[in-house]
């Protein structure tokens, strides 16, 4: 019979989509252990003040799901790309993941029925 091992799956990219600047989204990264043992896990990212995660380490029981939350509040316009590692306690090499977001102003223009000319006034 094969010794109980963890068996950890995560999802190598994380998009949060479109943020507004200044606003705050938050999303879940689950982490899936298959396995019939228990399994250590933490992270190693560049911590910032706009960026977090939590718990950054913990356990994950056996055949279930720890949600980890991931909050981001971009304070300028841009594309953002944060590397995440994510080290296992069974020794295999750490896993990364890409976590991404692309800040924008928040705004908006009143199109023509064409959409393609910007309306200056209301009738």
């Amino acid at each position: 019979a094969a010794a109980p091992a963890s068996v950890l799956h995560v999802d190598t990219n994380l998009d949060l989509g479109v943020v507004v600047v200044d606003s705050v989204i938050k999303r879940s990264l689950p982490l899936t252990n298959s396995g019939s043992k228990a399994c250590k896990y933490s992270l190693v990212y560049d911590h910032g003040p706009n960026f977090h995660i939590h718990p950054e380490n913990g356990v994950v029981g056996p055949n279930s799901v720890t949600n980890l939350s991931v909050t981001h509040n971009p304070t300028e316009i841009g594309v953002f790309a944060q590397p995440v590692e994510l080290k296992v306690d069974d020794s295999r090499a750490p896993r990364r993941v890409n976590v991404s977001a692309t800040a924008v102003n928040h705004g908006f223009e009143l199109l023509h029925g064409d959409g393609m000319q910007t309306l200056t006034k209301l009738n």
